[in-house]
């Protein structure tokens, strides 16, 4: 049943998007968790890239992770 109803969500999601509607009406940057338990939605906002992050930013130096000493870092 939970995978039915968010394929629903993402269906009605794809249908905003073609209609038009403005980014503030879609669930962009958004991710929604639901709980089937208690039936509740929680909304958590994406943040984007950290410009200086070392692993994803535009001008990153690790770009394998076998480059990265985990211990070293911590």
């Amino acid at each position: 049943m939970v995978p039915g109803l968010i394929g629903q969500i993402q269906a009605l999601e794809v249908v905003k998007i073609i209609l038009g509607f403005g980014k503030e009406n879609v669930l962009s940057e958004r991710m929604v968790i639901f709980e089937g338990l208690t039936m509740k939605f929680r909304n958590v906002r994406i943040r984007g890239k950290n410009q200086a992050c070392i692993a994803c930013s535009d001008t990153k130096t690790i770009t394998d992770v076998a480059q990265f000493d985990y211990s070293d870092f911590c």
